[in-house]
């Protein structure tokens, strides 16, 4: 069964990399396939495999596992990712975060214990 919340006041109790409210939110229990599509910040720690799109920031818990393509104004990571990203503002990688694939942004920064096996393109464009 998918656990997938939406706008719940339950998010603030929710381990966050910031404070704003989340337009979606998949749970450590959930398994899904398919495409995403938020207008807002969504936050991930269960597995997704497909395709991720949203116009603010993606953030993706160490619990979680993201086989999937990402195109986002922002990414914060501590999970493993498998897939190409594209973030038009930064690629934020905490500890024990993992990629395989591209990574194209202006920004890119990582902590010590990120494992990145990535063409990384930066700049704009």
């Amino acid at each position: 069964m998918t656990d997938v919340i939406t706008s719940s006041p339950a998010f603030e109790k929710t381990e966050s990399y910031n404070e704003q409210n989340l337009e979606l939110y998949v749970s450590k229990r959930s398994h899904i396939h398919g495409v995403i599509r938020v207008k807002g910040a969504a936050r991930i720690d269960g597995y997704f495999e497909g395709k991720i799109h949203t116009d603010l920031i993606l953030q993706i818990g160490k619990d979680a596992v993201i086989v999937a393509d990402i195109h986002a104004n922002t990414l914060i990571s501590q999970g493993p990712i498998r897939g190409d990203v594209i973030a038009r503002e930064r690629v934020e990688l905490l500890a024990p975060a993992t990629v395989d694939g591209a990574i194209s942004s202006p920004k890119f920064s990582f902590e010590q214990g990120v494992q990145v096996n990535a063409m990384i393109k930066m700049g704009k464009g």
